[in-house]
């Protein structure tokens, strides 16, 4: 496989319903005026979004001679620093999200240009707030 620098290769949504997390529609959660393209407006220094590890757990059997554990719940972080704008609808990120427990999803696609649009077909990442 081919690799490829990831300039402009990133296009981040929030989307602030979607039905079905593991199969949104393109044709109408995707696009629309409620989704709100957050790629160009979000610094690349301190952005993280994904899996960060999981948990242990640690329930040996009785009969164990030693400590045990297993894989438990895996954690996750987003984490990102918004650009400022002077005018208010330029500054749709800063005003969006403006507090703790704001409902809806973020959704990432890696691997192609952020300006075309998202395609049936495409391999999303979509993560619930």
């Amino acid at each position: 496989m081919p690799k490829m620098l990831s300039d402009a290769r990133r296009k981040l949504v929030w989307v602030p319903v979607i039905a079905n997390p593991s199969a949104p529609s393109v044709a109408t959660e995707l696009t629309g005026a409620s989704v709100l393209d957050i790629s160009c407006l979000v610094t690349s220094a301190n952005f993280a979004l994904g899996a960060t590890g999981e948990d242990a757990i640690n329930d040996p059997a009785l009969c164990a001679e030693g400590n045990d554990s297993a894989p438990g719940r895996v954690n996750y972080q987003a984490a990102m620093d918004f650009f400022r704008w002077t005018t208010t609808a330029e500054d749709k990120a800063w005003t969006t999200f403006t507090d703790k427990g704001i409902g809806g999803y973020l959704v990432q696609r890696i691997g192609e240009d952020y300006r075309n649009p998202f395609a049936v077909g495409d391999e999303l990442q979509v993560y619930q707030a």
